[in-house]
């Protein structure tokens, strides 16, 4: 069970909706994120536990050797830490009057989500003070109908715990860690698509997957270097 500490600590990750229903399945425990290097073609020398430059710390190396012109790029993540997933959302009705306060969400993929004031309190562990400044207040709701960007923390029904990094080119992905990636839901969301390329492997959905959520130099053809990150999702 998360502490308040951990929730008021925890980092926001953006998934969308196939892959949160990956998430809520059990079928994802990975993604992926370009590392930017102003040289590709660097190799990664280590990781940095200590270092008398402190800002090197929990760096990776990357460089033509261990030695000269060498690039240091820290995780987005590290172990241990708490993520809360962003999901598109939007804010379906208020109810705030005299012993009764409600929020209704509805998050793409038609899924709809209350939350009373006993649920927020508890579930996000806040006090009575931080509810009524937070809550009761309509330049809240009147900000916040909408939130196209995905959920804010308060929302969020998803965390996940940060268990293991590591370093790769995005081309070595293996067959078991696309999988981990959450594949098999591409291909039941493109099947539904009319038109659908028959021929096109699970694999092949998922580099076209990572190409539109990337920069260009930073494709699937570019193969860039990687942070993995494996998680475990927790209350």
């Amino acid at each position: 069970m998360l502490t308040h500490e951990q929730i008021n600590n925890a980092k926001p990750i953006l998934f969308i909706t196939e892959m949160v229903k990956a998430v809520l399945d059990g079928r994802k425990t990975q993604f992926r994120l370009p590392i930017k290097l102003k040289d590709n073609s660097l190799i990664c020398t280590g990781y940095i536990f200590s270092s008398t430059d402190r800002k090197r710390n929990d760096c990776y190396s990357f460089g033509k050797n261990k030695e000269c012109d060498l690039e240091y790029v820290k995780p987005k993540y590290k172990v241990g830490d708490i993520l809360w997933a962003r999901e598109p959302v939007k804010i379906l009705n208020y109810m705030d009057y005299d012993a009764h306060f409600e929020i209704t969400y509805q998050f793409l993929g038609g899924f709809v989500w209350s939350l009373t004031k006993e649920d927020l309190i508890n579930e996000h562990k806040l006090t009575e003070d931080e509810f009524e400044n937070k809550y009761l207040s309509k330049s809240y709701m009147e900000n916040k109908q909408k939130v196209p960007g995905g959920c804010l923390k308060e929302m969020a029904r998803i965390f996940l715990k940060v268990t293991n990094i590591r370093v790769e080119r995005l081309q070595d992905i293996s067959d078991e860690d696309c999988t981990k990636e959450g594949r098999l839901s591409l291909r039941k969301l493109c099947e539904s698509v009319p038109d659908f390329d028959e021929t096109l492997t699970d694999n092949d959905l998922w580099q076209i997957l990572w190409d539109s959520t990337v920069k260009d130099g930073y494709k699937y053809l570019d193969n860039p270097y990687v942070f993995v990150y494996e998680f475990e999702r927790i209350k």
